[in-house]
């Protein structure tokens, strides 16, 4: 049991933990480039933009992926669907902003400052949910595996023979 324990640290627990991390910090550098369209002051500067945004999105939506067969419980399942939805929204805001950019309208910042920052903190929100879930995870099969060696302990022929050679005395 206790491998089985170990086997799901490494192959579901471990993994998810870390794409939830590499995730959270894309997001983090999707908003930052983000910032960076708003504020670029030549059409060179807002193409190097959306190509940054562009490729942050592919990586995030990769890790997103990559990161679906790993979930476990109900709630899991329930908060990354939740997630998935608001990044596609997120993304669409950030199609928005480019076209008012490249447009020179100053609803992009107006965007930037409002929809697409609530947008961002519900996507992390969902983000650190589903980290906090994964650690619980960990730290439950942690727990689990603590017992599982402890009760193993008691059972193994050499606790037996001193039990018994101790009961005597």
């Amino acid at each position: 049991e206790v491998n089985n324990l170990s086997a799901e640290m490494r192959t579901r627990t471990l993994p998810a933990t870390q794409l939830l991390g590499d995730i959270h910090a894309y997001t983090s550098q999707y908003r930052i480039q983000q910032s960076n369209l708003i504020t670029a002051d030549s059409p060179p500067q807002v193409a190097k933009s959306e190509k940054m945004l562009h490729n942050a999105s592919n990586a995030i939506s990769g890790m997103l992926h990559d990161y679906e067969p790993l979930l476990q419980s109900k709630e899991q399942k329930s908060l990354f669907a939740d997630l998935k939805t608001n990044w596609a929204q997120y993304q669409q805001q950030t199609d928005q902003m480019i076209a008012l950019k490249k447009n020179g309208d100053q609803a992009a910042e107006d965007m930037f400052d409002g929809a697409a920052q609530d947008m961002f903190y519900t996507v992390e929100d969902s983000i650190l949910q589903l980290n906090d879930l994964s650690q619980k995870n960990g730290q439950a099969i942690s727990a689990k595996s603590r017992s599982e060696e402890h009760t193993s302990e008691l059972q193994s022929p050499m606790y037996l023979v001193c039990r018994l050679l101790l009961e005597k005395k």
